[in-house]
C-alpha cells in the first residue's frame, strides 16, 4: 500500500498507523503506532513498514481479518483467480 507515503509526501502530514480488534464481551480495542518518523521520504521502506503493521495486525486476531475483501482484483494476462 503506497497511498500513506505518498500523502505523507506531499502533504508532511505525520503517520501512524491504527488497528482496531472486537472485544469478546463487546467494545473494540484500538491501538494506535507511534508517529512513523520520516514517513514520505521511502515509499519502498515506507510501504515495508506499513504492510508490516497489518501483517502483524492479522497475525495478532487472524478471525478478525476481512478474509472476503477481494484485495487482488485484477491479475496478470494468464494468470489463474486467487479466489
Amino acid at each position: 500500500i503506497t497511498s500513506p507515503s505518498y500523502i505523507a509526501k506531499v502533504s508532511g502530514a505525520s503517520v501512524m498507523c491504527v488497528s482496531h480488534l472486537r472485544m469478546p464481551h463487546g467494545g473494540y480495542r484500538v491501538v494506535f503506532s507511534p508517529v512513523q518518523v520520516e514517513f514520505g521520504a521511502d515509499k519502498q521502506k515506507d510501504t515495508e513498514v506499513w504492510n508490516r503493521y497489518i501483517e502483524n495486525t492479522i497475525r495478532e486476531q487472524p478471525d478478525q481479518y476481512l478474509w472476503l475483501h477481494k484485495r487482488f482484483k485484477t491479475r496478470p494476462k494468464g494468470a489463474g483467480n486467487v479466489y
